[in-house]
């Protein structure tokens, strides 16, 4: 696929040089016709052929878009879970210096993560609340 991109890519390249170069004759001769309203015309290349062409082009700058929208997706994706090792980074951390000088005792050490961990939750509930109801107040 991608080689047959290059030879489209190729293929409209020289026939923008060609046009290029009988545009800038027609100009010479002072034709007095807008060039750019002349219908498009190549001896060289059937009329079917042009239409093939330019449906692989529309077909592969539809593959292109579909291959961009998985790109992004896939770079959300990797941008949450940097953010979620970061998290965990953080909370390894405080873990280490706590253990290294203990100022906590375990029990409550494990009362802070499960405390943690349920205004995590209640922060993620509150938003899929609001989610549903905006999306109720649309309706």
């Amino acid at each position: 696929m991608t080689r047959q991109l290059w030879d489209i890519k190729r293929q409209i390249t020289a026939l923008k040089a060609r046009e290029d170069i009988l545009a800038g004759d027609l100009q010479r001769l002072n034709s007095g016709q807008n060039i750019y309203t002349l219908p498009i015309q190549n001896p060289d290349i059937p009329e079917e052929r042009l239409q093939e062409q330019e449906e692989q082009i529309a077909a592969l700058r539809a593959e292109l878009n579909r291959e961009i929208a998985a790109r992004r997706a896939a770079e959300a994706a990797a941008n949450e879970e940097r953010a979620r090792r970061v998290h965990a980074e953080g909370v390894l951390d405080d873990t280490r210096r706590e253990y290294s000088t203990p100022f906590v005792v375990p029990a409550l050490m494990e009362a802070f993560f499960k405390l943690a961990q349920l205004s995590s939750d209640g922060i993620l509930d509150t938003e899929l609340d609001y989610g549903a109801h905006s999306n109720a107040l649309r309706r």
